[in-house]
């Protein structure tokens, strides 16, 4: 059981550790979307990438604690709260980055609107009609 709760809390410890590491990564993916006003850029993504590859694989071992359905110790149970918070302020950042990169998504795919051409005079359309 001791060697248990031992790999439970640096599992715990490691999970933390990423969300951190994600919440920064969404902050500077943030501050790059608030100053270049354009997506995201390549090595950003691939940031993501890698760190979402990591978060995969600790969520399996958080799952595997869970799944063991033993109540945590104290300072088990402090690590996932804050992990908790942690994830609920990523969902924030993450929710406020998908709005900008949606935003500047659909400013750069769309053509400058062109010219429009004057309207057309009751002459003209007559002339048309006839």
């Amino acid at each position: 059981m001791q060697h248990t709760t031992v790999q439970s809390e640096e599992t715990l410890r490691k999970h933390l550790e990423l969300c951190e590491s994600c919440y920064t990564l969404l902050q500077e993916e943030n501050s790059f979307l608030k100053h270049e006003k354009k997506p995201t850029s390549p090595a950003l993504l691939e940031k993501k990438k890698a760190l979402l590859e990591s978060l995969e694989i600790s969520n399996r071992k958080l799952k595997q604690i869970n799944e063991q359905n033993t109540p945590l110790p104290p300072k088990q149970k402090c690590l996932a709260q804050d992990a908790q918070k942690k994830i609920m302020k990523i969902f924030l950042i993450d929710r406020e980055n998908e709005q900008l990169l949606l935003k500047y998504s659909f400013n750069q795919s769309i053509p400058s609107p062109a010219q429009t051409p004057p309207a057309a005079t009751v002459n003209q359309i007559r002339d048309t009609y006839k």
